[in-house]
Formats: C-alpha cells, sequence, structure tokens
C-alpha cells in the first residue's frame, strides 16, 4: 500500500486515479492507515484523493483527519472532507458537523455538510431523538438556522414538519424561501398538506407557484387511495396558476386508470389550451 499511496502523493494527475483505483482493491486497514499517514503532507489533488479513498473504505477510525481537511484553506479540499463525512460520521458527530455548517461559505459545501449531519442525526435514535437533536443544533446556530431545514426535510415526520412550516410562516425572506425549498425537498409526503395551503394562501405568488407544483408532483407518490388521489387533483386544478401547473395536473392526473379520472380529464378535452394534453391523457387512462 505504501508505495501506492507514495504514487498518488506525487500530485501527478495521469497517475492518481489508477494508482487510487489499485490502493482500493488492497483489502485491510493497512490502505488507510497508509493513506492517512501520507495525506498531511500531501499537495491539493493528493489530499483529495486520499479523502476520497478514506470516505470509500468507510475510515471512521481517522475522522478526525478528515474534520482537519474539512477546515482547510482550500475550498476543494473541504468540499472533499465535507462530502467525505457523509460515509465516516458517526452519532457523536453531529455537533462537529454543526460547526462545520455554521461557517460554510459555498453552496456546494453547504448541501454537503446538510448531507453530512443528517448521515450523522440519523444514527442517534428514532425519528423523535433525531429530530430534538436537530432542533437543539440549529437553535445554537444564530442566523443559519434555515441551514437545518433541509435536514428536517431528510427526517421527515409532523415534528420535523411542525418546525419547518412555522418557519416559512414566521421567517424572513430567507427562512421562508428556504423553508419552502425544504417542503418541496420532504422525505415521506407528509407535507403535502402544507404545499397545499401555502399553494392555496401565500400572498407571494412565487411561493405559491412552486409549493403547488410542488403538490402536484407529491401526489402520486403519497399512500393516498387513487379516488383520494384524483380529488387532489382537483383541487390543484383548481388553484393552478400557470399553464405548465395544468398541464401537469393532467399529465399526473392519468396515472392513475379510474373512472372518476377519466371523467376529471374529459372536461378539457374542448380547452384549446389543453387539449393535446388532455388526448394524451386519456389515453394513458384507457390504455
Amino acid at each position: 500500500a505504501a508505495p501506492l499511496a507514495d504514487v498518488i502523493k506525487t500530485g501527478n494527475e495521469t497517475l492518481i486515479n489508477p494508482a487510487k483505483t489499485a490502493l482500493l482493491t488492497i483489502e485491510g486497514r493497512i490502505v488507510t492507515d497508509e493513506v492517512a499517514k501520507a495525506l498531511p503532507q500531501s499537495p491539493i489533488n493528493s489530499r483529495i484523493a486520499f479523502i476520497e479513498i478514506l470516505a470509500k473504505r468507510k475510515a471512521t477510525e481517522h475522522s478526525d483527519l478528515i474534520f482537519t481537511e474539512a477546515t482547510n484553506a482550500d475550498s476543494n479540499i473541504r468540499l472533499a472532507a465535507a462530502i467525505a463525512l457523509q460515509q465516516i460520521a458517526v452519532a457523536d458527530d453531529a455537533e462537529k458537523i454543526a460547526t462545520l455548517l455554521n461557517k460554510a461559505s459555498g453552496n456546494n459545501e453547504i448541501t454537503a455538510l446538510q448531507d453530512a449531519l443528517y448521515a450523522s442525526v440519523k444514527q442517534s435514535g428514532n425519528q423523535d431523538m433525531q429530530v430534538a437533536l436537530t432542533e437543539s443544533l440549529m437553535n445554537k446556530s444564530g442566523y443559519n438556522q434555515l441551514r437545518y431545514y433541509s435536514v428536517f426535510a431528510k427526517t421527515g415526520g409532523t415534528k420535523s414538519l411542525s418546525i419547518v412550516e412555522n418557519a416559512f410562516e414566521k421567517g424572513n425572506p430567507d427562512q421562508k424561501k428556504a423553508a419552502l425549498k425544504a417542503l418541496t425537498q420532504w422525505s415521506d409526503y407528509s407535507a403535502l398538506d402544507a404545499l397545499f395551503r401555502i399553494g392555496k394562501n401565500d400572498a407571494d405568488t412565487k411561493f405559491r407557484a412552486m409549493a403547488l407544483e410542488s403538490f402536484i408532483s407529491g401526489i402520486n407518490q403519497s399512500k393516498n387511495t387513487t379516488d383520494q388521489k384524483v380529488l387532489m387533483f382537483r383541487k390543484a386544478m383548481e388553484l393552478a396558476l400557470t399553464s405548465d401547473h395544468k398541464k401537469l395536473v393532467l399529465q399526473e392526473i392519468s396515472k392513475n386508470s379510474t373512472l372518476l379520472s377519466l371523467v376529471f380529464v374529459a372536461q378539457f378535452l374542448d380547452n384549446a389550451e389543453l387539449q393535446q394534453d388532455a388526448v394524451q391523457s386519456v389515453n394513458a387512462i384507457i390504455l
């Protein structure tokens, strides 16, 4: 393992990937130990390769090294370390990752650390325990609370939903935007009702449009019955703000082959704006 690590350490772009691939074919901790030894004295491209190897091997025994690189002055190294933490982090690392998240600047780095935080938090216990831990970390984050909404979205559940929906209702414009983005990415579709309320009632047309599109797209992924889904599509059509929303409703409802959906779509066969989409939906329903 040492000779291959030395090849990577040279920083030769042509040789790094073949040497990395070869290292990963070697079994045992000798690989990660040699990598950890070589990493601190290596150039940027070599460090990134070494970080990726540690991540591939889920080398939790060298997590301190990854946390050190996550504060490196070079943004590419920081990003590689943040991505690696998703594979290496354990439950006890949540607070350290939150500290990095609060200080992060680049969007890619922030996203990677959000994913790493979730990877750590989900090891902390049941869903209620995960929500409690994330909320505790968020409450210590000062002006960076909005960076935690996506972690709640990944965790899912009604307690997470209450926190993020409250942030949307009472937050500043940046918090509202981040909260809505989290709601549109919710992991278990329990956010559909919240998205419908925003799509129906929010004063900001852009927010309403974003929420409504996500609501329409999420209906078929929910555990509602087919008839319930059709009713939800009908409600969405009543709120549709754009032609694209209406077309999306017709496209999505056609995935439910029932008489109710057919009757609903048929009423748009004489609508010049939607006729072609309605015909395609009818065909999808009856075939």
